[in-house]
């Protein structure tokens, strides 16, 4: 989990910008973009969403980006702190990548800090948010609320 906003940039620079470095169809979505555009307060985050326009596995992530063994690979769900001992960077406990495959998924850069990220727009990011409705986390709840009192 990303407790800081300091966190949540080191999170971005060893976690995030290496899969946008190496996949041009990939772009940040789920709170980290509202929260690094002010769309919605800050919040500790527990996982780095991926939206991909193309199909991509969690296992050619965890391989190519991460350096994870082969032995390793498979498309389960993705906690970057259980391959802390395999792969071959520094990892964060309790942080978990999620991959959405969307081929109309749409993105814009921005500027955050020393970053150039590309970032699904906030309302791609609050219409998936609503699809799930009532039987989303408590974050994405919470998210919703935070959008809602906004406007």
């Amino acid at each position: 989990m990303l407790k800081t906003i300091e966190e949540l940039y080191d999170g971005l620079v060893q976690y995030y910008y290496p899969i946008q470095n190496k996949y041009s169809y990939v772009s940040l979505g789920g709170s980290i973009p509202l929260i690094i555009t002010n769309t919605i307060p800050f919040r500790p985050v527990k996982d780095i969403d991926i939206i991909s326009t193309q199909f991509i596995s969690k296992a050619e992530i965890k391989y190519e980006v991460f350096g994870c063994g082969l032995y390793e690979l498979d498309d389960q769900p993705f906690d970057i702190g259980r391959y802390k001992t395999i792969c071959n960077k520094p990892l964060t406990q309790d942080l978990g990548l999620d991959l959405f495959i969307n081929p109309q998924a749409t993105y814009y850069y921005i500027k955050y800090r020393d970053l150039k990220l590309r970032i699904s727009p906030p309302e791609e990011i609050f219409q998936f948010k609503f699809k799930r409705g009532l039987q989303s986390s408590h974050q994405t709840k919470q998210d919703l609320k935070e959008f809602l009192a906004v406007l």
